[in-house]
């Protein structure tokens, strides 16, 4: 949210309003990051993805943002079923490598998920 906010010019708070607006119309919703500790995730900035995905150009972002949405949606479905205490997050370490996708129960990891397009590593 702070990049955004300097990138077009605009105070933090009003991008936060702006996403919590997003979230509450169905338009946005945002992955927090997986910590044991539960203030370092509060601290650290969520990753959010869109309801409706087709005007994304990218079609590694575009594919990446399906798989956040079925993601979320299996987690939601889930726990409204009593399955469990699902959770679903992104992993980051110091060095800044990532896992997309984290999907937890009961803050016990249970599978970690990566999305790619191709099979280039370089």
């Amino acid at each position: 949210m702070a990049s955004l906010s300097r990138d077009i010019h605009v105070s933090f708070d009003s991008i936060k309003n702006w996403i919590e607006i997003f979230e509450n119309f169905f338009m946005v919703f945002r992955i927090a990051p997986w910590s044991q500790k539960i203030s370092r995730a509060i601290t650290k900035e969520k990753k959010l993805y869109l309801f409706d995905y087709a005007g994304i150009d990218s079609p590694a972002a575009k594919f990446e943002n399906m798989v956040a949405l079925e993601l979320f949606r299996a987690v939601s479905n889930w726990n409204d079923l009593g399955l469990g205490n699902f959770s679903l997050h992104y992993l980051r370490n110091r060095d800044k490598d990532e896992v997309d996708f984290l999907i937890s129960n009961n803050r016990n990891p249970l599978i970690l998920i990566e999305t790619k397009l191709s099979d280039d590593y370089a």
